[in-house]
């Protein structure tokens, strides 16, 4: 069981705190998640660390969850996933997606890519020509019959 991470850190701006919290609800919304290494607390080692950024009440409050020891996350590469804008001129937030979502997206990134099924495009054309030439039959109640397809008007 992963356990739950509160810390503060300095911000680039000095005299700002990163408000920080220990409990996050999937419905909340979320600016943003990543998945860092980072060194633990005490010197234990490096781990991997779940950071979200949490919209509440207009600020941003930061989460952090320890998901273990770096050694079980070979081979999956550190990233973020965004989950919201910030208009710079008026300084809102727009938040698009919530907590449960990013987590959704993120064990996808972290599983590996899935390849997408086969897709053959039809011909439009061909399909636009059968398609009026039904309706003409259609008009003039003529039947049609193929060795797949049996329309029969009456």
């Amino acid at each position: 069981m992963s356990q739950l991470l509160c810390t503060a850190k300095a911000t680039r701006t000095p005299g700002k705190v990163v408000v920080a919290t220990n409990v996050v609800s999937m419905d909340e919304p979320c600016f943003g998640l990543s998945e860092v290494n980072l060194m633990s607390p005490g010197s234990r080692g490096v781990h991997r660390y779940q950071v979200l950024a949490v919209l509440r009440q207009g600020k941003l409050v930061s989460f952090m969850r320890d998901m273990g020891p770096i050694s079980e996350f070979a081979g999956i590469q550190q990233f973020r996933v965004p989950g919201g804008i910030m208009d710079e001129a008026t300084e809102r937030y727009e938040i698009l997606h919530t907590v449960g979502e990013l987590y959704d997206i993120a064990d996808y990134l972290r599983n590996g890519y899935s390849k997408p099924p086969d897709f053959t495009p039809g011909d439009l054309y061909r399909d636009l020509r059968l398609q009026k030439e039904e309706k003409a039959r259609c008009y003039k109640r003529a039947s049609t019959f193929a060795s797949s397809v049996k329309i029969q008007r009456s």
